[in-house]
């Protein structure tokens, strides 16, 4: 929690550094997911020496703030005022040493550039990632990957800052990379990345844009792009089957829909959405919603058609409460870094 007061100090420091910073932010036109109340504070440091400054007088001043990257998995609240966000839009630089066989990518830099940018370069290993709406630091933070591959698997070394403002410097292993998670996720708030290092493994250019090419079109298939959506909402299960896999009744009627409909023996193509699929499950457990909070593509999938945030928090506790204790909630809720005015 931060007050008025500490605001304008903060903003006082900023700008004796001319470090560059926007106020009061409406995050219903900033949010990857068009949601969210109002921040009070964004700040963009463009280089380590001002990103460093504004984390040493944040931790001297013990006030609190949050790394945000292009959001794309944060779910922001629509009556929250937030405070102080921390933005590495601008360590947006991505370089390629090929006598050294490495690329090194600032924090900032989207994960589809990176993966764009090793297309040009012939380098294999980064196709999965042209789809994955976020940042490196963001890839990094959560072990982001995509129909496989994840980006542990091209990581040599993360570089960063500890909160303290001291650096730090963590090889793969040190990462303790597991599925959607590292040693820094179990840490967060403590380390922040602002590069990293990833291996470049030379390929044939034309089998790398058409591996990119067809996970491209994958992606935009079976995900919505009509309205704003947060990635995977629960991770590491099948959503269908989880959520009734004590109901036999319901496994037996799910198994014969799911053969009828997106049976290749049956239908040439899988449909490209699973609105009957998410009807019959909404009917079955008596679900009723005026506006849908999630994906017509996949129940596993908030979208933002206009309706409150309180609405995809409702959404979230009936799916929790259907779920096996296994399944992780991927997407993040901003719950705290509030500002209290004065």
């Amino acid at each position: 929690m931060i007050l008025s007061d500490d605001i304008l100090n903060i903003k006082k420091i900023l700008a004796q550094a001319e470090v560059s910073y926007e106020t009061d932010i409406d995050l219903q036109k900033f949010s990857y997911f068009c949601s969210g109340g109002i921040a009070k504070l964004i700040v963009y440091p463009k280089n380590f020496d001002e990103l460093r400054l504004f984390i040493e007088y944040m931790c001297s001043k013990k006030f609190e703030f949050k790394v945000i990257g292009d959001t794309s998995n944060l779910l922001f609240l629509d009556d929250l005022t937030y405070g102080v966000f921390l933005s590495l839009k601008y360590f947006s630089e991505i370089q390629y040493n090929a006598e050294a066989g490495v690329i090194r990518a600032q924090a900032g830099a989207g994960l589809p550039l990176l993966s764009r940018k090793a297309l040009l370069w012939s380098i294999t290993g980064f196709e999965n990632f042209e789809g994955i709406p976020g940042t490196i630091g963001g890839g990094i933070f959560m072990n982001a990957g995509a129909y496989g591959p994840e980006i542990k698997d091209c990581l040599i070394k993360v570089y960063g800052i500890q909160s303290t403002g001291e650096p730090f410097e963590l090889t793969t292993d040190e990462m303790q990379f597991a599925y959607r998670e590292s040693f820094i996720s179990k840490n967060s708030g403590k380390y922040i990345i602002t590069h990293a290092d990833f291996i470049a493994r030379r390929g044939e250019t034309q089998r790398i844009f058409d591996r990119m090419e067809l996970l491209h079109a994958k992606r935009h298939k079976y995900q919505d792009f009509l309205y704003p959506t947060l990635g995977t909402l629960f991770a590491g299960t099948e959503i269908y089957s989880a959520i009734g896999r004590n109901d036999k009744k319901y496994t037996m009627m799910l198994k014969i829909l799911e053969r009828l409909w997106f049976s290749k023996k049956i239908r040439r193509e899988r449909p490209m959405n699973k609105r009957k699929l998410n009807d019959f499950v909404c009917r079955y457990f008596g679900w009723n919603f005026d506006i849908k909070p999630f994906s017509d593509k996949t129940m596993n999938c908030l979208t933002n058609r206009g309706q409150h945030t309180d609405k995809f928090i409702e959404y979230i506790e009936l799916l929790r409460a259907h779920l096996p204790e296994t399944a992780r909630l991927e997407n993040e809720i901003i719950q705290d870094n509030l500002y209290v005015d004065q």
